[in-house]
């Protein structure tokens, strides 16, 4: 069993082992040694080498280990280097052999991160960081840049946009290189013990020389400080009304969600009705009410939090790799759970669909004409009702209404209208249910009442629903309404009949919405043709 302590190293903390803790702190307390007899800013190499070695161990730690042991500490020391190495080299000059290994190394472009050089910067430090990624001088990005915006402004304007946009999002997403740490990796450079002091050096003997910069540099340096402050103010205004949009809908969203599933137990809104009617089984329900808060509330919260960090500026709910792979397993699979019952509901109980049609003759029509009608139901109804969504297996988007102990459902307001082989008139009245097979489809059809009449026989009244008892399931029963008329007989359209379908005899359809245009028009069947009488119209087959 061995002893670890906690220690805070390059602003992260890290459990070490005992030993491995005192080799480390001999290491650094040897570092800074050599440092004092000869350096001014030992603090600050101190403190480049401790963040290196402080990311070294985060990066060989990953998400298995916890404790840093004595190989970690070696192993460190291994890339890092000693004091008494860089010593040695200090003597020799800068002919070693670790200057060669590191002017080797230095032009890998393996090696180097994407950071705005701000110390070589003409506004942001863009095309310099650029430069130093792909390895060339920062001049030829600025010239290439500078005559593409010029070039484009004289014949392409849209594109110079572009390109002044493209670099104002690559000032807003790369960070600029502030540590020592971050501008070696920008250089391609090894991050090591004597590259930190080399680069620290150097530094400071540019800071000296920079003293004597001339105006236009400083002034541009200025200008790019300016501006840079200024997209700084932009970015965070839209962040934080960014941020209050994120809030609203993702408050929004979870506030619907549980009113919604509340509602379904209080009193006034009788919950089990929807449960017999659509689905199978309760547990159905209330499973698929379970798992879409599921779906709902997790991106809800995230965009909560992701809001709350955005208007503050800081992130003050985090969430560790495990907890958002965790996050999304549950949501996939709550997804592919609800996925499997919808496809139980829709694939099998919507799967079998039957027909019956039943063709009824109109007797004793007093006159040529006869007048049509629809009536909507005129009886109580309750308050609920349900919306069923259009286009999943052939279900309509109307209300459902619950009445006693049915169900009324509103039918399409479609009158199609064919001539008919003889002098009568007739209704066709064709029946449609779906089910889980065959015999449950003629089920819930034998289970459908319809209802029409022939007023004064001169006016046919149809009901514009349809009605099946509660017990039943909705399977999409729904009724479709064909009238034959004689030749050179006539029929009157009222306004409640919403629409009018001619079904010539090579079936060819010619459609007429009736509301305001065909309302109390008179129509006569002559030579296969529907001829308006009294508004000079002829429907026919072109």
């Amino acid at each position: 069993m061995n002893k670890s302590v906690s220690i805070s190293l390059g602003g992260l903390s890290f459990f070490i082992e005992e030993d491995a803790f005192h080799k480390l702190q001999r290491y650094l307390e040897d570092v800074k040694s050599s440092l004092e007899t000869e350096e001014e800013d030992t603090e600050e190499i101190l403190k480049d080498v401790e963040a290196r070695i402080a990311e070294l161990f985060k990066e060989w730690l990953g998400n298995y280990r916890q404790v840093i042991d004595k190989k970690d500490v070696d192993k460190v020391i291994s890339i890092m280097g000693t004091p008494e190495q860089y010593h040695s080299e200090s003597e020799t000059g800068e002919d070693g052999f670790e200057l060669k290994k590191e002017s080797k190394e230095k032009d890998k472009f393996y090696q180097r991160q994407l950071y705005r050089d701000t110390d070589d910067k003409i506004i942001a430090g863009v095309c310099s960081g650029l430069a130093h990624f792909f390895g060339i001088q920062p001049i030829w990005f600025r010239l290439g840049l500078v005559l593409l915006i010029l070039i484009a402004s004289w014949y392409f304007n849209r594109v110079a946009n572009t390109l002044v946009l493209i670099y104002i999002i690559l000032w807003i997403i790369i960070p600029k290189a502030t540590t020592t740490l971050e501008k070696l990796k920008m250089k391609g450079k090894p991050v090591n013990f004597d590259s930190i002091k080399k680069y620290i050096d150097k530094d400071e003997i540019s800071e000296q020389t920079g003293k004597i910069k001339n105006n236009f540099s400083k002034a541009s340096n200025e200008i790019g400080g300016f501006l840079e402050s200024i997209f700084k103010i932009l970015i965070k205004i839209i962040a934080i009304f960014t941020g209050i949009i994120f809030e609203i809908i993702s408050i929004s969203f979870i506030i619907s969600y549980f009113v919604c599933a509340f509602s379904l137990s209080l009193p006034g809104i009788n919950s089990s009705e929807y449960i017999n009617l659509i689905f199978d089984s309760s547990w159905q329900l209330y499973i698929m009410v379970f798992l879409i808060g599921i779906i709902l509330l997790i991106p809800s919260f995230i965009l909560l939090f992701i809001g709350l960090n955005m208007i503050t500026g800081k992130n003050i709910i985090k969430f560790s790799k495990t907890a958002k792979i965790t996050l999304f397993v549950i949501w996939l699979i709550s997804s592919i759970i609800i996925i499997l019952i919808s496809a139980s509901l829709f694939l099998f109980q919507f799967r079998e669909t039957v027909e019956k049609t039943q063709k009824n003759v109109l007797n004793n029509v007093a006159s040529d004409t006869l007048s049509i009608d629809m009536k909507d139901y005129q009886g109580k109804t309750n308050n609920t009702y349900i919306t069923v969504g259009e286009g999943i297996y052939g279900i309509n988007t109307d209300q459902v209404k619950f009445i006693n102990d049915s169900v009324i459902r509103r039918i399409n307001k479609t009158l199609k209208i064919k001539k008919s082989s003889d002098s009568n008139f007739y209704l066709e009245v064709k029946s449609i249910a779906k089910g889980n097979n065959e015999l449950n489809a003629i089920k819930n059809i034998d289970a459908i009442h319809y209802k029409y009449q022939l007023k004064n026989n001169k006016e046919l009244m149809l009901d514009s629903y349809l009605s099946f008892p509660k017990n039943n399931k909705f399977r999409n029963q729904d009724i479709k309404l064909v009238l034959y008329v004689p030749e050179n007989k006539y029929i009157k359209i009222t306004y409640n009949v919403q629409k009018v379908i001619y079904l010539n005899p090579i079936n060819k359809i010619n459609i007429y919405h009736n509301r305001g245009k065909y309302s109390n028009k008179i129509f006569k069947f002559t030579n296969d043709s529907l001829k308006c009488v009294n508004c000079n119209e002829i429907v026919n087959s072109d």
